[in-house]
């Protein structure tokens, strides 16, 4: 194991690879085998995987990992027992009909496990289906698991910077007008969103609501904005709102400011110009209070 603080922010990792021990504990709680893991990770080694075994004892994560295992051994009871009934089934008169209905049947089990190994492994139903439909031109094999993505060597978690059914609000204001923001994000791909542009008398000018969804390519890099106040450079999450050829960009800043506070920023546009009803143009870097 290795801590450095360039890679998941100075948690232990595996000999300096980007899987992080916590997350290493959670799977083996959740009943993974180190076979499994290995599987899903096949630049690590067996021995990486064990030397987290002598820490299980010591971490909240001791309870659901003996649970896990009692689940294995009890699915290794049920084959056991299933094992024994089918000799003992041999033994008893059968008729060929009945034969081929059984072979017939393990063959459709197998099958099914088969299906199963190609399909992407969700573990959390938290993901949006646009987000999923992202990965229709993604060519290469990757896996979903809660709160991270991995693909090929790299392990990626998704962005934490807003805790999830939290409501968090962002406010702006340049040329006299004021902009709000609330976002509240309700899974690991989605903010559901409303925004007001008021005038100073505090009028409303504009509004909009509705749903944006993260960008499913946000594991290859974060974006980029440039803080409109103190024109520093920071990343961001990007999440959109696609509706009738036209689109919302709400970007989260990862991290905070000098002075903690969390950032977005937004941007607004459409296909056709004309059904264009928004107009961001001079929106600002948006801050918490």
């Amino acid at each position: 194991m290795r801590i450095d603080l360039y890679i998941f922010h100075g948690k232990s990792t595996i000999r300096g690879l980007q899987y992080a021990m916590d997350n290493m504990l959670e799977l083996l709680a959740s009943g993974t085998t180190v076979e499994e893991l290995l599987k899903d990770y096949p630049d690590s080694e067996k021995e990486a995987f064990l030397a987290y075994l002598p820490y299980i004892g010591h971490c909240p994560s001791f309870i659901p990992v003996l649970t896990g295992c009692l689940k294995k051994i009890r699915k290794q009871l049920v084959y056991i027992l299933a094992l024994v009934l089918g000799l003992w089934s041999c033994n008893s008169p059968i008729t060929e009909k009945k034969k081929d209905k059984v072979t017939a049947s393990k063959t459709q089990t197998l099958s099914a496990e088969k299906e199963q190994e190609k399909m992407p492994k969700v573990d959390n139903p938290t993901y949006d289906q646009i987000f999923l439909n992202g990965f229709s031109d993604y060519n290469e094999p990757y896996t979903l698991r809660n709160n991270f993505i991995i693909t090929g060597q790299d392990t990626t978690l998704f962005p934490e910077d807003l805790p999830i059914n939290r409501k968090t609000t962002f406010k702006g204001v340049e040329d006299s007008k004021s902009f709000l923001l609330t976002v509240t994000r309700t899974n690991l791909t989605n903010l559901a969103y409303t925004f007001e542009l008021a005038d100073k008398s505090k009028k409303t000018l504009e509004t909009k609501s509705g749903k944006a969804v993260l960008s499913s390519m946000f594991f290859l890099a974060s974006e980029t904005d440039e803080d409109s106040e103190t024109g520093d450079s920071y990343g961001s999450s990007e999440y959109w709102d696609k509706t009738n050829d036209c689109w919302l960009s709400i970007r989260i800043g990862v991290g905070l400011d000098d002075n903690g506070k969390q950032r977005a920023m937004l941007t607004y546009g459409c296909e056709d110009k004309n059904k264009q009803t928004l107009s961001l143009d001079e929106c600002p870097t948006l801050r918490t209070e």
